[in-house]
């Protein structure tokens, strides 16, 4: 049974991938900040529990999860387009 474990963590990375990249490639985020505060704090909090019970699984999945929000929540704070370089494209 734990290779549905695997296809679950395959799955939840592959849900962030299109999020992330219209954010790159946006050079901002639409994504409420609030949001990914929690789940940046939340998925390091689970990633630092995982680690500390040895599952992997969990461990790779919140660390993927934790590294997406963190990546998002950077672009949100400091985004690499104005809303008036925006609003020209």
């Amino acid at each position: 049974m734990e290779y549905i474990s695997y296809i679950g963590l395959i799955v939840l990375t592959i849900s962030w991938l299109p999020q992330s990249i219209e954010t790159f490639k946006r050079g901002r985020s639409e994504i409420n900040l609030y949001f990914l505060v929690l789940v940046a704090m939340g998925s390091t909090c689970l990633w630092t529990y995982a680690i500390s019970i040895g599952n992997t699984v969990f461990s790779i999945l919140n660390f993927l999860s934790m590294v997406g929000a963190f990546s998002i929540f950077i672009i949100k704070i400091a985004p690499k387009v104005t809303e008036l370089e925006m609003a020209t494209l």
